[in-house]
């Protein structure tokens, strides 16, 4: 999957997100911890996306790009049948059964879509490509004026296909997903994601792109299920939804609000590491008690344990050597030095 943008010299959906509770962003960006499986292995859903991403990754890459590096995979690897999908997952410590669950979604999707030209035969360019602008550019010129401060954006696309060739020119989006099972609000949660909606925000602002391709108002929906069942029997799903350009102006708006947070916080962290003895933590607030996010009735702050104990422990997380460097020099967050390091 794409970089997560350490330090967030990346600004994206995935990256901004981490902002609703700083301290969360703190650890995760400024320190680059994550969370470490229970076995010691990439599982559960997360990991099953990942695999099931690059098995779409393979399918929808044109013959010409064949055995050349995949850009939307860690580590890039050259990969052309699912059958080495599989067999390189398995290689970096993947959980079976989660490499399983994408393999056996990903052979009733091929059951019931095939090559399906809806999507191979309208690809702009290869599958999963990355772009990056400034959101102020879908403004008019005269209300860009008045933007002093960039507002940079990054977006990884699973796929982007040209409009039907009876429709108007212009792009849409594909985003691949795998699911549990298809649910009443399974499209009202995706149609109102800023990842979606940031997707044809980011397109739009590049003038360049618009002008060879078209502009982008849509993103279609391209889902995967694990296991049918009597009460969800459907295998495979899509959908288009419609994304209005004003719903894309409100989210640069956001964009920009958290950007011009995010800048100061920045600055002050780069003020606060040429002290002698940084706070380092402590210019990150720990919001989400505030805000309700370190707990939830379906799911818990990833850094929940850490945020209770100031402390980051081998069994639950693991950090990268700059991160190491960092805790250890400002001392705000206790790191065992029995902790995993991984590499980026």
């Amino acid at each position: 999957m794409a970089h997560p943008g350490f330090g967030f010299q990346r600004r994206s959906f995935h990256t901004l997100k981490a902002l609703s509770c700083p301290r969360k962003a703190y650890l995760a960006q400024m320190l680059e911890i994550r969370r470490r499986s229970a076995t010691g292995q990439d599982s559960g859903p997360l990991a099953a996306g990942k695999v099931f991403h690059t098995l779409m990754e393979v399918h929808y890459t044109p013959d010409r790009y064949k055995g050349t590096p995949l850009p939307g995979t860690d580590g890039n690897p050259c990969l052309t049948t699912a059958d080495e999908v599989r067999d390189w997952y398995l290689s970096r410590n993947f959980d079976a059964e989660a490499v399983c669950e994408a393999m056996d979604a990903y052979g009733r999707y091929i059951i019931d879509r095939g090559r399906d030209p809806e999507i191979a035969d309208r690809i702009v360019f290869r599958p999963e490509p990355n772009v990056e602008g400034d959101l102020r550019d879908l403004f008019p010129p005269f209300t860009r004026k008045l933007m002093s401060q960039p507002i940079p954006y990054a977006a990884q696309f699973d796929a982007v296909i040209r409009n039907p060739p009876n429709g108007p020119k212009g792009v849409i989006s594909v985003e691949h997903k795998l699911l549990g099972g298809f649910y009443p609000n399974t499209l009202k949660s995706y149609l109102a994601s800023g990842q979606l909606i940031g997707q044809c925000a980011v397109w739009n602002s590049r003038a360049d792109l618009v002008q060879k391709f078209g502009p982008m108002e849509q993103v279609m929906l391209n889902l995967a299920f694990k296991r049918p069942s009597k009460t969800n029997p459907i295998t495979t799903h899509r959908t288009v939804l419609f994304i209005p350009r004003d719903w894309q102006i409100n989210y640069v708006k956001a964009v920009r609000a958290e950007t011009v947070r995010l800048e100061q916080m920045l600055l002050d962290d780069a003020h606060d590491q040429r002290q002698p003895t940084p706070l380092g933590a402590a210019l990150w607030p720990q919001t989400g008690l505030v805000h309700g996010e370190c707990v939830q009735m379906t799911y818990n702050c990833e850094f929940l344990e850490a945020c209770q104990d100031n402390s980051i422990e081998p069994e639950l997380y693991q950090i990268t050597e700059a991160g190491k460097a960092r805790a250890a020099r400002e001392k705000a967050v206790q790191v065992s030095r029995n902790l995993e390091v991984y590499e980026p």
